[in-house]
């Protein structure tokens, strides 16, 4: 037992990718959802989102998704959009398409399923204060 000690802090290392090992509140698996929420947290760890976005509000890489749904964002074009679904479905599909004041456009794009967008936008309305 003693000989995979080391292994502890490595499987904390990555379940700590998922944001629910700093926060278990935000872990949303153990609530089956009718709105597909817990379905979106598995997709956004399955995806990588949390490498670069955060759901707690702290900085990173990209913008935290924290609190982001029904905000308004001012695009690098000075136009203001409200982050909604829309907004955040095309924000995964085309990422280039409409950049929020700020940011730079390298987050790759996406190709998921309307079902699997549902799901992330379910999840990201949950990530609020």
């Amino acid at each position: 037992m003693k000989a995979f000690a080391f292994l502890i802090p490595i499987m904390f290392l990555l379940v700590g990718c998922g944001e629910t090992a700093l926060n278990p509140a935000l872990d949303l698996n153990s609530q089956q959802s009718s709105t597909g929420a817990g379905e979106g947290q598995t997709l956004f760890r399955a995806k990588g989102c949390g490498t670069c976005h955060s759901v707690d509000g702290t900085k990173r890489g990209a913008p935290t998704l924290f609190g982001l749904y029904g905000r308004e964002i001012e695009l690098t074009t000075g136009e203001k959009v409200t982050a909604d679904d829309a907004y955040i479905k095309e924000s995964i599909l085309t990422p280039a398409a409409k950049i929020a004041k700020g940011n730079f456009a390298d987050m790759p794009p996406f190709t998921m399923s309307e079902a699997e967008l549902n799901a992330l936008v379910a999840y990201i309305k949950t990530l609020k204060v």
